[in-house]
């Protein structure tokens, strides 16, 4: 049996049970808590110095890359870095003298707790001796009350003494005008865990530290919160719109909602769950996911990375409680925004069957001066095919636009990206079909008007000979199939709900179950009025040609070329 000494941290090898002294099995899969090997040096070294000494400068350290916000950490620095500011800092080995307790999984100090203004359960931990011999210069750092005898170190940026955080001599000064200590006993886990309880309490999310790091420098202040009505610009906080109830059953428990970094990033939805505790409460929608290379109470990366969309963005998390509220630091620490060829490719075919389209739903020739009575009259009037033209102008450009960047949509393109179904914008097998039949169908369509020349009209009118070469060998309306193929396939593509118009729209209405009802009246309805047209068109053609339409009649299908 091979050993590690828990000193010495060398291996042993030990070949009977009289020789193996006591041994403790640890686990082989660590959880956050844990420190691996190859950290166990690091610990042991500081762990050491603490034990020998009672100099409280060694926690003193300060973490200058720490977000504004409130992250919670131990007593124990990361690494050398954090003590860079410290060398000025002198210690009072003489006259003070306090108590140094290290446990396993915590340290516990004598520091003089001062309570922070308007702020619960906060206070500045004063180390006792750091700082210089008068006791006014006595450098502190900040810390939370966790439960009655457990504290985290927050605010991990700032070792200040008491008067840059805000208090004065007559703070620290006797109803005698002597200076007071008061010493207490503060307990600090080295790796801080809160409870489902404190979590429980929380009423909403205030946002900070959010920033852009791209090459130019500049800070990212364009980001966007859905759904809106629950976001507050002045408080950067974000509501869960509930009442929040003592009884953990009866608690609403999860908000949800939406960041979105302007044109310099990838939306991503997250889920907050208060029932849980601090290491589970977050979890963010697909295809972004956790980098769980750190506790995600020290800050969480997520990562975003997509087939077709030359798209990385990282954003640091850090989840953490402030009083009845959870406050998320953010810092995106890379952005990458250049279409990818693939979306370029995408945009140009949706570009090329929209202009088809166009074409399609232009009329090839004028409306003639004689024509025949007509039953669909109102979708074949200039001013219907008017707004279907612009309609297919104004949609394909913004398809092709949302395309370039389906991720992050402008605001003004789209102001609630939630409702996009992205599989819409990106090379999918549904994308790829859709603009496959508007390309090729309106081709067929356009065709169709080449070679009937002068004799197609929208409005139902005599033509002047009957045509019955090219596709009209095989086909009586080649056209009207062409049509309706073209149009299903504009309407699955660019009008559903949760495509382009999904931007315009909640998420609810977006979603509603009657847009099928509503699609399905739709096409019932066109269906109805194509079999009227073709009915009045037959009639018109068969008093016009006779005998020579009834044989051509005979030998063609009206659709599909020997099939229906």
């Amino acid at each position: 049996m091979r050993l590690l000494h828990s000193q010495t941290l060398e291996f042993k090898e030990f070949f009977n049970q009289e020789s193996t002294p006591p041994y403790a099995i640890l686990s082989h899969t660590w959880g956050d808590e844990e420190i691996t090997f190859k950290d166990m040096r690091k610990y042991l070294k500081s762990e050491a110095i603490i034990r020998q000494s009672d100099d409280l400068s060694i926690f003193a350290w300060k973490d200058s890359q720490a977000a504004e916000a409130y992250m919670y950490r131990g007593l124990l620095a990361r690494s050398a870095s954090e003590f860079a500011h410290c060398g000025g800092l002198l210690w009072d080995r003489i006259s003070i003298n306090q108590t140094v307790e290290v446990g396993s999984k915590e340290i516990t100090i004598d520091a003089e707790l001062r309570p922070l203004a308007n702020r619960p359960d906060e206070y500045l931990a004063l180390l006792p001796g750091v700082g210089g011999h008068d006791w006014g210069d006595w450098l502190g750092v900040f810390v939370q009350k966790i439960t009655d005898n457990h504290f985290v170190r927050v605010q991990t940026g700032r070792v200040e003494d008491f008067r840059a955080a805000g208090f004065s001599d007559a703070d620290l000064q006797g109803k005698d005008g002597e200076y007071t200590l008061d010493i207490s006993r503060v307990c600090v886990r080295n790796n801080p865990v809160l409870s489902r309880s404190n979590f429980a309490e929380a009423r909403e999310i205030v946002l900070t530290g959010v920033r852009n790091r791209p090459s130019d420098g500049e800070e990212l202040r364009d980001f966007r919160i859905w759904p809106r009505e629950r976001w507050d610009e002045k408080s950067f906080t974000f509501s869960f719109g509930d009442h929040v109830e003592q009884d953990m059953s009866q608690a609403q428990p999860t908000g949800k909602f939406l960041f979105d970094f302007g044109a310099h990033s990838t939306p991503v939805v997250i889920t907050f769950d208060r029932t849980k505790d601090i290491d589970t409460c977050l979890a963010v929608s697909k295809p972004w996911c956790f980098c769980n290379v750190i506790p995600r109470y020290n800050g969480t990366l997520l990562r975003y990375e997509e087939r077709g969309i030359q798209q990385k963005l990282k954003i640091e998390l850090a989840l953490v409680l402030k009083r009845d509220r959870c406050v998320l630091d953010m810092t995106i620490s890379a952005v990458m925004e250049i279409p990818s060829l693939p979306s370029i490719l995408l945009a140009l075919a949706t570009l090329l069957a929209s202009y088809l389209s166009l074409q399609c739903f232009t009329p090839p020739n004028p409306t003639p001066e004689s024509v025949v009575p007509d039953r669909i009259t109102p979708f074949t009037s200039p001013s219907f095919l008017l707004v279907r033209r612009l309609s297919v102008v104004l949609v394909g450009v913004h398809h092709a636009l949302l395309v370039l960047n389906p991720v992050s949509p402008s605001y003004i393109l789209c102001p609630n990206p939630a409702s996009m179904n992205l599989s819409l914008f990106t090379w999918t097998r549904h994308s790829a079909i859709c603009l496959a039949l508007i390309i090729i169908f309106a081709s067929i369509r356009l065709l169709a008007f080449a070679q009937l020349g002068k004799n197609f009209t929208f409005k139902l009118a005599k033509p002047r000979n009957l045509v019955t070469s090219g596709l009209y060998a095989y086909v009586q309306h080649p056209s009207y199939t062409a049509n309706a193929v073209v149009v299903a396939a504009n309407v699955l593509l660019f009008e559903r709900p949760d495509g382009l118009a999904g931007c315009w729209m909640s998420e609810r209405i977006a979603k509603s179950a009657w847009w099928s009802v509503v699609g399905w009246g739709l096409a019932a309805a066109a269906v109805y009025a194509a079999r009227i047209r073709v009915a009045d068109e037959e009639r018109m053609l068969k008093g016009a040609f006779g005998k020579e339409w009834e044989v051509w009649h005979q030998k063609t299908k009206r659709f599909v070329p020997g099939v229906f």
